[in-house]
């Protein structure tokens, strides 16, 4: 939405990383939508967010990051069930985490108790924030690191993964951003 204008999709564009087949955690997933109509003021080939370029910028693992998102959210719990999350997905949320690995071109991370290295406001991603972006802060400038992906649950010990898209996927984006009429 732009000012409250809903924007249809005119085209799903997936990249050749997406493949459901491969199962496991670490299967990266990355697509693009393409609006019905530009939108307004918007310029063709600009990239409002920077990417993270591991080859220009260095690795992300072992890097805090920022998750944003609108899925379920609520108290972290053990056993991973899904009964204390809030109903709707109407409450935005934020937290971090640290990138641990990179896996298959997807950015691993786990959901860690403070007590055995969590962040303050540790987060992990769940149903609704899939597809947000996990952003890296370096001189005061936001970058995103990657699109969440997947996850295994969202309690003590669940492992999520990011498709990391500065490097790997940015020939690919930059391509279909700037292909567009």
């Amino acid at each position: 939405m732009h000012n409250g204008d809903i924007f249809g999709i005119k085209e799903f564009r997936t990249n050749e990383c997406w493949d459901f087949s491969v199962g496991g955690p670490y299967s990266a997933d990355i697509a693009l939508m393409i609006l019905d109509r530009p939108i307004p003021n918007a310029e063709k080939g600009v990239h409002y967010v920077d990417t993270w370029n591991a080859q220009t910028m260095g690795d992300v693992i072992g890097k805090e990051f920022i998750l944003a998102g609108w899925g379920l959210s609520g108290p972290v719990r053990d056993d991973g069930s899904d009964d204390h999350f809030t109903p709707g997905m109407d409450i935005f949320h934020r937290g971090y985490n640290v990138f641990n690995e990179i896996v298959d071109n997807v950015l691993v991370y786990t959901m860690d108790r403070p007590e055995d290295g969590g962040v303050e406001l540790e987060v992990a991603g769940y149903y609704g924030d899939s597809g947000s972006g996990g952003f890296v802060v370096i001189e005061d400038e936001m970058r995103i690191a990657g699109v969440l992906s997947h996850g295994t649950g969202a309690y003590w010990g669940s492992v999520h993964g990011y498709t990391r898209v500065g490097g790997y996927h940015w020939e690919w984006i930059n391509d279909n951003v700037n292909s567009l009429d």
